[in-house]
């Protein structure tokens, strides 16, 4: 059966929380990291692969969480804000679609951030958004 997981990104508090609410049933079983620059701030993102309990058997979820420090969410969040109302403007046919987040690589060089949303078209509503896994892939953001 396909799993999806737990849906949309997450600050470091709220996946710990989750973590020690449901130890019998969720558990990391890999963590990579990528890292960007947001005007001075630098910004490390946690990747988490983990598994969920499904009856008996522990099944991989489907997509990685992708963490950030709790001080750091409201910065990232209010740096895709622009772009999220834009593309929503555009009303996308698709439930679920993405966008690269001009940002600068560590070394001050620019790069791009891969951002991707969810959203219910009927009501026009952002359902969740989210740093996608394969910002890990692009060598200027691996940390």
């Amino acid at each position: 059966m396909f799993n999806p997981g737990f849906p949309g990104g997450t600050t470091e508090s709220a996946w710990k929380r989750i973590v020690e609410t449901y130890p019998d049933r969720v558990a990391a079983t890999q963590e990579r990291r990528f890292a960007f620059r947001l005007g001075e701030e630098r910004v490390v993102a946690r990747s988490v692969s983990y598994k969920l309990l499904q009856g008996a058997d522990w099944e991989e979820a489907a997509w990685p969480k992708v963490l950030l420090r709790d001080d750091q969410f409201g910065l990232v969040q209010e740096a895709i804000a622009p772009w999220l109302t834009l593309f929503l403007r555009e009303a996308p046919v698709s439930r679920r679609f993405a966008f690269d987040l001009p940002v600068q690589a560590l070394d001050g060089s620019p790069a791009e951030l891969r951002v991707e949303a969810a959203w219910e078209p009927s009501t026009g509503t952002l359902k969740s958004w989210w740093l996608s896994e394969h910002n890990l892939d692009t060598p200027r953001l691996r940390y």
